[in-house]
């Protein structure tokens, strides 16, 4: 709309301004072409950096199946090839990392409770896969709520990394992780929120 105004602008004598009205028309009708590529090329873009949630999940559950059952967890999950065709925005790399994070910090808070639980779900909403890691473990009290996502935040030596990780990786992406919930002796929840590609 600014070139076609300003084509106007500079027309002044009756042959600049038939040449102004067709150069308008020419533009006008080329717009949806320019746009249509545009998108096809952000949506390109998109899929470059995309992954397989069944694919990413599985490799990440496979991997942690046989340790978790020699300590006697019990992990439930849907099966992950029923999503093996949902591509969600993130490399395999990123969503293996967070994936494996909160299974990993799940297999840590239930270490030394009865009957161990690990629980993984996934919902398809519109333009979201919604990803829930629940665990039945010791809990995170709820003074420290506010501080999982922060670099350093941990019990552990060395440890709170993964957690916020997680977060800038998702965020990045145009997804999120967020702490649904999680009291002492109740266990934890955690929502991982991925865009689905176009």
């Amino acid at each position: 709309d600014a070139v076609a105004k300003l084509i106007g602008g500079l027309s002044t004598t009756p042959p600049e301004r038939a040449i102004a009205g067709a150069l308008r028309r020419q533009l006008d009708a080329l717009l949806p072409s320019v746009t249509e590529g545009l998108e096809a090329v952000k949506v390109s873009a998109l899929r470059e950096r995309s992954s397989s949630l069944g694919r990413e999940l599985d490799r990440v559950l496979s991997g942690w199946s046989g340790d978790l059952r020699r300590r006697g967890v019990v992990l439930s999950a849907p099966d992950p090839r029923r999503f093996a065709d949902v591509r969600v925005v993130g490399t395999p790399r990123e969503l293996t990392f967070v994936f494996d994070n909160l299974i990993e910090n799940a297999a840590r808070a239930v270490e030394r409770v009865d009957g161990p639980m690990i629980a993984v779900s996934v919902e398809l909403a519109e333009a979201h896969a919604l990803v829930t890691v629940a665990d039945n473990g010791i809990g995170i009290p709820s003074e420290r709520h506010d501080e999982v996502f922060r670099h350093g935040v941990s019990d552990r030596r060395d440890g709170g990394h993964g957690l916020p990780k997680s977060r800038e990786i998702l965020e990045h992406r145009g997804g999120s992780i967020d702490l649904v919930s999680s009291a002492l002796g109740e266990g934890t929840t955690f929502l991982v929120k991925l865009a689905i590609c176009p």
